[in-house]
């Protein structure tokens, strides 16, 4: 199952709220960004989490970029319900992630979503 076009950030603009006003937890192999939404406007009027993946050109060759895309978003899938509905999530990929195993990655996606609760 495909994220559906509404639960995906698109405009440079949303990158940029999120990037200069959100939470970051760092992971290792990824940092988890997370800023509310109802702490800045948007336009669009969308309702649910929207979320982004990150994987630049250090990451690797355009092969491990798409690896690297494909597995977290698979992980934002299937764990929409750790973050708050009303938000928008940005993971940006680090260069070592293919040393850890897919179930670490969920297992620290899991870990930063409980953090960023915890901090409100």
């Amino acid at each position: 199952m495909r994220l559906r076009a509404e639960q995906r950030l698109r405009r440079a603009a949303d990158f940029e709220q999120v990037r200069r006003h959100g939470r970051r937890v760092h992971c290792g192999a990824f940092v988890l960004q997370v800023l509310r939404r109802s702490t800045y406007v948007y336009a669009g009027g969308s309702a649910g989490c929207r979320f982004a993946v990150i994987a630049s050109r250090r990451v690797g060759n355009a092969v491990k970029r798409n690896r690297a895309k494909r597995l977290f978003r698979e992980i934002l899938r299937f764990h929409q319900g750790c973050l708050p509905s009303d938000c928008d999530a940005v993971v940006v990929v680090r260069v070592d992630f293919e040393k850890y195993p897919f179930a670490v990655l969920k297992q620290r996606f899991t870990v930063a979503c409980a953090q960023l609760r915890k901090a409100g």
